[in-house]
C-alpha cells in the first residue's frame, strides 16, 4: 500500500472530503494488519516476545512459547485478562494490542495430604 496524502486546493476542489475518507481507512487497514508484539508471561514473571502479525493464530504463537520452555501444548493454560480464550483466534480477534500480555499457567500438581 502507498503512502496517503492529501492535497487541498483553493480552487473549488471538493473531493478532498472523499479523498480523507478513502486515506482514512487506508491508514485503518495498514494499522490493523501491522505485526504487533504479544508478551507471554509464566507464573514466576519470566516473559517471552513474540512479533507476530495481527491474522496469525494465537495456537502458533502458543505452540512456539511451549517449545521454547519445552512444555507440551496441552499442559499450559493460557489466559487473557485472567479468562480463557479460544486459540484459533488471532490478535484482531480477541482485540489484543501491542504489548499485551498472555498469562501460562502450569496445572498445579499434588495438593494431597501425606499419609
Amino acid at each position: 500500500m502507498g503512502v496517503c496524502l492529501i492535497v487541498f486546493t483553493l480552487f473549488g476542489d471538493y473531493s478532498y472530503g472523499l479523498k480523507f475518507q478513502r486515506c482514512v481507512k487506508e491508514v485503518k487497514e495498514i494499522a490493523m494488519n501491522a505485526p504487533i508484539k504479544i508478551i507471554v508471561k509464566n507464573q514466576e514473571g519470566n516473559k517471552l516476545v513474540f512479533q507476530v502479525k495481527r491474522d496469525v493464530k494465537l495456537r502458533k504463537v502458543l505452540n512456539l512459547y511451549c517449545e521454547k520452555q519445552v512444555l507440551q501444548y496441552g499442559t499450559v493454560n493460557f489466559l487473557i485478562n485472567g479468562e480463557r480464550f479460544d486459540h484459533d483466534l488471532t490478535p484482531n480477534e480477541v482485540k489484543l494490542e501491542e504489548g499485551d500480555e498472555i498469562d501460562a499457567l502450569l496445572p498445579a500438581n499434588g495438593g494431597g495430604h501425606p499419609s
